[in-house]
């Protein structure tokens, strides 16, 4: 199973990239501007109105930007942008306006969805804390059939004080944990995600965990029940101390649906601020067993088996027909994997069952694909 999990490390499930131009999932190109700054403040609205985009693809960066000013250390940055009718984009950079270079934007961080709103919260999970400054936010019209009437609002957050604190994907939780006397110290706040069992041949659900600090900080994960310190111990499933100010942990999948606590240490001399957040992926399921042609084959002293030739056949697999489940079941002819066959014979149960539909079960799997065969045993 673990060959096809650590496939599924795919990050781009969201269109907020911060940094790398070259990221951008539309390539888009902007038109000159002259810049207009204006400063705000967190959570007071923004009306703005950028004329249609000339080309497809080329959005038209608005001549007005706004400036904000970012306290730094365990807070977030949150940034919504709305047009009624038009495709608008939202770029971020700190210390600087957002600016064209041979014809390409330049920021620290993009929101780029095709739609009428934008949402960008930053820090990103695994990204490093924001740092004070001033935060330059222009906004971009990209459509090239309608004026982009557009409010923007910044709004700056603080960690909670909450035991408990929900994860969305790709959004980030901030927070600060004091020094400790010696040692590690667990953070008060936990934070938390629901986590679901894969459906019988569906994508396998994936975690991702990020933890970026200022500090030495450590990651812990526990299932269904909160990280705990016991006997001075941290008692938790899943664990990320490489002694640094970054962590990660890659979890999943579960048996059955639950949730996941995820905790933070603090294992410096120093208080640390840190950002934790989880991105949701997904693995491809192995492949199921897959019948191909069915025969029924006579011993001499009269015995029926049920020849059964396909692909990706794991021993110990189980081997039903019609309903009906084979007592007995021997595993030939292996494939280059190693560890699967294309050829079981069914022994047991089989001759009531046909004709019937064939249904091969792998072990510790429940996709499967079903296969008619019209072999009998009565007419050989």
């Amino acid at each position: 199973m673990k060959s096809y999990l650590f496939a599924a490390l795919i990050f781009a499930m969201t269109f907020a990239y911060p940094l790398s131009p070259a990221r951008s999932a539309h390539s888009r190109m902007v038109a000159p501007i002259e810049i207009n700054v204006i400063p705000i403040s967190p959570g007071a609205p923004q009306f703005g109105l950028i004329p249609v985009a000339d080309q497809f693809r080329v959005c038209r960066i608005g001549d007005t930007q706004y400036k904000l000013q970012f306290p730094g250390g365990p807070m977030k940055l949150k940034i919504n942008a709305f047009a009624e009718s038009a495709d608008v984009d939202v770029y971020v950079r700190r210390d600087q306006p957002v600016v064209r270079q041979d014809g390409t934007i330049i920021a620290d961080f993009k929101a780029m969805l095709i739609n009428q709103g934008e949402e960008l919260e930053l820090p990103l999970p695994g990204a490093p804390l924001l740092e004070e400054g001033t935060y330059f936010i222009a906004v971009g019209n990209c459509s090239t059939f309608a004026e982009a009437n557009y409010t923007l609002f910044a709004f700056v957050f603080a960690s909670s004080s909450q035991e408990t604190v929900a994860l969305i994907n790709n959004v980030t939780q901030v927070g600060s944990i004091p020094a400790p006397a010696s040692g590690c110290l667990l953070g008060q706040t936990q934070y938390t995600f629901s986590a679901a069992s894969p459906s019988p041949c569906g994508p396998i659900p994936l975690y991702d965990i990020e933890l970026r600090g200022d500090q030495n900080v450590d990651l812990y994960v526990r299932f269904n029940q909160r990280v705990t310190v016991e006997d001075g111990r941290i008692i938790a499933d899943f664990v990320s101390r490489s002694g640094s100010d970054m962590e990660s942990l890659f979890v999943g999948p579960v048996a059955q649906d639950g949730v996941f606590y995820v905790a933070v240490a603090n294992c410096s001399a120093e208080k640390a601020t840190y950002a934790v957040g989880v991105i949701f992926t997904h693995g491809d399921p192995p492949p199921p067993a897959q019948v191909t042609a069915c025969a029924i084959e006579r011993s001499m002293s009269g015995a029926f088996s049920l020849v059964i030739r396909g692909r990706n056949i794991r021993r110990g697999a189980t081997v039903e027909v019609g309903g009906m489940t084979a007592r007995k079941v021997k595993f030939r002819q292996p494939e280059q994997t190693g560890n699967s066959f294309a050829k079981v014979i069914a022994k047991g149960n089989v001759c009531n069952g046909l004709p019937g539909t064939i249904i091969i079960r792998n072990p510790g799997e429940t996709c499967f694909r079903a296969f008619q065969c019209n072999a009998t045993c009565s007419n050989q």
